[in-house]
């Protein structure tokens, strides 16, 4: 095929085999989508529970799953259960109604305390979102770019004729910043998802269908190894037997003897998608069959490379927040050396009266201090690999590209009668539109600078975050 001079190299997302898949509702009837949309996060109710309370748990409980979760379930129902009793008018019920309501309270305590573990613990940063609109008439596709905060955010402006807002401002408290990628209507939603529209729970993880999301995220992406790339099939038409076997035959006159080695996946019904993948060793032959179909990469005999980039650049096309997360980054690992020194230190504060003259009291403020010290070290290590998995770049070569002289008449034909393209469903979310609403303002990584918090009680160790 001839070179065309609007051909552009091939960038390949690349999606961590570790990544999670999240759906967040926003509330009932999606009342929280156009804020969450506007203003770059997703948020949910902590019923007044503290935050720093649930970042405080002693790490021997955080060495189990199950036992952390049990301790959010009981700061939940502790604190549930104390507004509950405090409440006049429960007062006021008899004690049947009084234990069954109580009762009650405690079921939606525990549900919001898996909510917030969830929320906290378990989503990460270049995780994705959905998020459903009313009726489920569309749908938002995110990704998580920031630990979990409190502080309030600004939200933008968008007023009616009145002096109104349009949109309804979510009261939660506990938010994370999500870079938004696009917005997807309901004729897009992957079939085997359908579920999810129908789903009770406010937030629930679907990474087992990932790959039912991802054609719909990128038509050319990286997944657990394999390479991947949706053909959309736009006729409204019934396709018959024989106009399949005209595509299978036009795959081979553009693959030649390779076709084996490329793998197929149909979800068809008209219109609807071929996912076609391969092995990391035949990406080549995947680049092939695109060129052939469609001629828009720049690719030549001899070797190649394409680029491989992290989730977060690939969609924020520029190191913006990267740098942000850096920032971040450095004044963890600070306030991590400030804490060894003020471990090193406690001796000379006790001399000079600063501390009570205690052994056991300081050696617990010492120990206390080394283990804040330790802990924000290991969150400094583990946010730096988060910002790397989700920004790097990197060039993979491709071997050379193979049987370029292919009949173009067939591909042609068999492209109309299907009417195949390679569109990046849905409308796009321009990164540069949402840059002012997804850089972290001041005081918005708690949850980064959690150890620090454990020292509330002692003024000379840590900082506050959180009133």
């Amino acid at each position: 095929m001839d070179s065309n001079p609007e051909t552009k190299p091939l960038t390949i997302l690349d999606i961590p085999e570790e990544t999670r898949y999240w759906f967040v509702r926003a509330n009932s009837q999606a009342q929280y989508y156009t804020d969450f949309l506007t203003n770059n996060y997703v948020s949910i109710d902590l019923n007044g529970v503290s935050l720093n309370d649930l970042l405080n748990i002693s790490p021997a409980i955080r060495a189990s799953e199950d036992a952390l979760l049990q301790a959010y379930k009981n700061i939940f129902q502790t604190h549930d259960l104390k507004q509950f009793d405090e409440n006049p008018s429960n007062k006021k019920k008899d004690d049947t109604t009084r234990k069954k309501n109580r009762t009650s309270e405690l079921t939606r305590s525990s549900n919001r305390a898996t909510r917030a573990f969830h929320f906290i613990e378990d989503f990460d940063i270049g995780d994705f979102i959905v998020v459903l609109y009313k009726s489920s008439i569309k749908f938002l596709i995110g990704v998580v770019t920031s630990d979990s905060f409190t502080k309030s955010i600004d939200h933008t402006e968008i007023l009616d004729d009145d002096g109104q807002m349009i949109y309804d401002v979510s009261p939660f408290t506990l938010k994370r910043r999500i870079l938004w990628i696009k917005e997807l209507p309901r004729k897009n939603f992957p079939d085997k998802l359908s579920w999810i529209k129908t789903a009770h729970q406010s937030i629930f993880e679907f990474t087992s269908n990932a790959n039912e999301l991802n054609p719909y995220i990128n038509p050319f992406y990286k997944y657990k190894e394999n390479y991947y790339m949706r053909i959309g099939v736009n006729t409204s038409e019934k396709i018959s037997s024989s106009t399949w076997l005209e595509y299978q035959l036009m795959v081979k006159n553009i693959l030649g003897e390779n076709l084996d080695d490329v793998y197929q996946k149909q979800k068809v019904q008209s219109p609807g998608d071929i996912i076609q993948y391969v092995t990391p060793q035949n990406l080549a032959l995947l680049i092939t069959l695109f060129n052939g179909l469609f001629g828009e990469i720049e690719f030549h005999h001899g070797d190649n490379t394409v680029k491989l980039q992290g989730v977060i650049r690939y969609f924020s096309k520029n190191e913006r927040l990267k740098r942000q997360l850096e920032i971040i980054n450095k004044q963890i690992k600070e306030k991590a050396s400030e804490a060894e020194i003020a471990n090193k230190d406690a001796d000379t504060l006790t001399k000079l009266g600063q501390l009570p003259n205690n052994k056991s009291q300081q050696k617990s403020i010492n120990d206390a201090t080394s283990r804040i010290a330790n802990s924000i070290a290991q969150r400094y290590s583990e946010n730096s690999k988060k910002i790397e998995k989700n920004f790097f770049e990197k060039e993979q070569p491709v071997t050379q590209i193979i049987n370029e002289s292919f009949d173009e008449t067939q591909v042609e034909v068999v492209k109309d009668k299907l009417k195949l393209s390679n569109e990046n469903l849905g409308t796009q979310i321009p990164y540069e539109s949402q840059t002012d609403n997804l850089n972290p303002s001041e005081g918005e990584s708690e949850q980064q600078t959690l150890e620090t918090n454990r020292q509330e009680n002692n003024k000379n160790f840590g900082s506050e975050t959180e009133k």
